[in-house]
Parts: C-alpha cells; structure tokens; sequence
C-alpha cells in the first residue's frame, strides 16, 4: 500500500534536538569553512606561483616535501629502481652515455643500438613534423641521442617548409607531357 505524503514527512521530522535554527547554524559553520579553505586554496597557488619565479621547479619541490615524510631505506630503494629503470630506457641519470665509464657499467649504456638511434631519429622527425618546439628534445645535452633527435627534427621542419612551398624545396617543378620547355640560356647565347 502507497505511504501517504503525511506520514513520509512524519519519518523526515526533525528529532526534538534537532530544530531548524540548529540546522542553519551547521550551514553557517559549513559556509565559513568552505569560505576558509577557498581563502586557503588562494594563498597556495600563491606561494607556489612565488616559489616557481625563484627557480624552483616545483615537482621537484614537491617530491622533496613528500619523501621527508619517508623512511630513507624506502626512498633510498624506490630511487635505486628509477635509476634502473632509467637506464633501461637509454636515459641514464646523472652521467652521460659518451663520457668515458668504468668497467661497471653495462655496454648497453655506453653506445645505443641500432634499433634506439632509429626509433630516437622517428620521434625526432615526428616531432619536427608535428611542429613541437625544438626545445622539446626529451635527451640530455651532449649526447648521441640529443643531437639524433635534434638532426631529426630539422629534418621534418624542413619537410613543413617544402609543403608549405608547394613541394619545389628549390627546384624546378617538372612538366608534364607535351612541347618542352624552350630554353632561355641557349636562345640568348646563339644571338650574342
């Protein structure tokens, strides 16, 4: 049987501690709160906005604030495994893979293969394509696979610039089938 309006009020009525004036005090409570945190919000975004103009880069920043709640053999750990896996990816932290290493070091990371110095020159192409900044380069300075990228985005710059002038890139554009093209040079040097 349906539940009359009358009798769904009577479940939803206040207790007789609860009164509508009790209510719109916890409103009120709510409202400075949320007033507070907003206020809050503000002067962070701040203090990080300071911070940034410093020359502090923030995500470092922040790692930094949240591993000083760590133990050090966790990050110690977790940093050992960055490392690792890093270098498994040819972007080795803290050394470049042209300088002279000891014997320690794995070959993999003295001289990249054949298969990484073409997927770098794609991506390098791919990027210059796409028209990213040149900036963009994910490589250190001074390594084999930063100037790979690099040579690699001049490369598909330099494929925008030859679509943009219609494909000539400096040459003549070719003629299709019928009388050729009369040639200026031989005319003028048959009258002089």
């Amino acid at each position: 049987m349906a539940e009359s309006l009358n009798s769904a009020a009577e479940h939803g009525r206040n207790t007789p501690d609860v009164t509508q004036a009790v209510s719109l005090g916890f409103h009120s409570e709510m409202d400075a709160i949320d007033s507070e945190a907003k206020g809050l919000r503000e002067a962070r975004k701040k203090l990080r906005l300071r911070i940034k103009q410093a020359g502090i880069q923030l995500r470092g920043f922040d790692r930094a604030r949240h591993d000083a709640e760590r133990s050090s053999a966790e990050r110690e750990a977790e940093h050992r495994e960055y490392l690792r896996q890093m270098a498994w990816m040819s972007k080795p932290v803290g050394f470049q893979p042209s300088m002279d290493l000891d014997e320690a070091v794995e070959d993999g990371l003295r001289a990249m293969n054949v298969h990484e110095l073409h997927r770098i020159d794609n991506e390098g192409l791919e990027a210059g394509q796409s028209g990213r900044k040149r900036d963009s380069n994910p490589w250190s300075l001074s390594t084999e696979a930063f100037q790979r990228w690099d040579a690699a985005w001049l490369r598909g710059q330099a494929s925008i610039a030859d679509t943009l002038h219609g494909g000539s890139n400096g040459t003549t554009a070719r003629r299709g089938p019928g009388r050729p093209r009369k040639n200026v040079d031989a005319t003028e040097a048959g009258h002089a």
